[in-house]
């Protein structure tokens, strides 16, 4: 019985994160993101895309040890959905870099860190991001990026492993 539930919960999980990536889609195929505010949609949607997508994968692989083959992919990922999370990551870094959004790069390389996505490349822009914040960035401003680090982490969400509170320039 406590198999059957397993895979009763499973199934709806599934069918949740189906219906978050269909509505990610949408929210992606905006065609004007020219605005900050269209553009940090855009970007919040990506770094979720990243997420669901995990998900999905991973959950297709726990129903796939129940034995469900049943299940309907709507969207046809047959195991393709982490190099598709991979690419979300990719293209929402690039984006950040090009409009210089330091939190979300932070935000990026702790989601590949989380997901063992190019784990290392995550724990190098985590790293970079937080040097160039400390050479470009105002002391203060430097202070409360590190201070929201400590307070992810102390909600045992990985930000970063850098502990350092050395501030940059005034």
């Amino acid at each position: 019985q406590h198999q059957e539930i397993n895979e009763k919960i499973a199934q709806t999980l599934i069918q949740y994160c189906q219906a978050g990536l269909a509505h990610l889609s949408q929210s992606l195929n905006q065609k004007d993101a020219k605005s900050h505010e269209k553009r940090i949609n855009y970007l919040s949607c990506l770094y979720d895309k990243a997420l669901l997508l995990w998900w999905h994968n991973d959950i297709m692989l726990l129903l796939k040890e129940y034995n469900i083959t049943d299940v309907i992919d709507i969207f046809k990922f047959k195991g393709s959905e982490l190099q598709l999370a991979k690419a979300a990551l990719r293209e929402c870094r690039e984006l950040s870099e090009t409009y210089d959004y330091p939190l979300m790069l932070l935000l990026i390389g702790s989601r590949q860190v989380e997901l063992n996505i190019e784990k290392a490349y995550g724990e190098s822009l985590i790293n970079q991001t937080m040097k160039n914040l400390k050479e470009t960035k105002s002391t203060i401003d430097f202070v409360h990026v590190t201070d929201w680090m400590k307070c992810m982490k102390k909600r045992n969400i990985h930000i970063v492993n850098n502990e350092s509170t050395h501030v940059g320039r005034k």
